[in-house]
């Protein structure tokens, strides 16, 4: 099975919602993607199930997060209750994602607690100064 990757900005707020005889938990969720070659944003609807919506949902709480999903395409189909026509669709299914916003504000006196541990650099180390992962979460199922 094929398993695509986008990374774009959280358009809104997940939607949740319990659907089905067996109660699955739903999320849907909507980025907005560069098309760089073209200079265009490109929106694309994606859903996600049961534990990965639990986590869309606890995650991914502002609008213009920056996320990187990674999903598959499915093929899916149901009946339409007010024309009783069958409708069939594609649906990009969410199986992993990282959230590339930073991580909430420390206290001061986290802050003070992890300053207390002093480290040295050797003078000819190549340091980026502006970009620290620890500022930045990471999420799975």
């Amino acid at each position: 099975m094929q398993t695509n990757t986008h990374i774009g900005r959280l358009v809104r707020e997940p939607q949740v919602a319990i659907r089905g005889e067996k109660n699955t938990k739903v999320a849907y969720v909507k980025l907005a993607i560069n098309d760089l070659p073209k200079g265009q944003t490109t929106y694309i609807d994606y859903v996600a199930f049961n534990k990965v919506a639990n986590l869309v949902e606890q995650d991914l709480t502002t609008k213009g997060q920056i996320v990187e999903v990674q999903f598959i395409m499915r093929n899916s189909q149901y009946t339409d209750s007010q024309s009783g026509e069958e409708v069939y669709k594609l649906q990009n299914v969410i199986t992993h994602f990282r959230n590339y916003s930073p991580k909430p504000m420390v206290s001061a006196e986290e802050q003070n607690e992890t300053e207390s541990i002093e480290t040295s650099e050797p003078e000819n180390e190549i340091n980026a100064s502006n970009f620290n992962p620890l500022d930045y979460s990471f999420t799975e199922d």
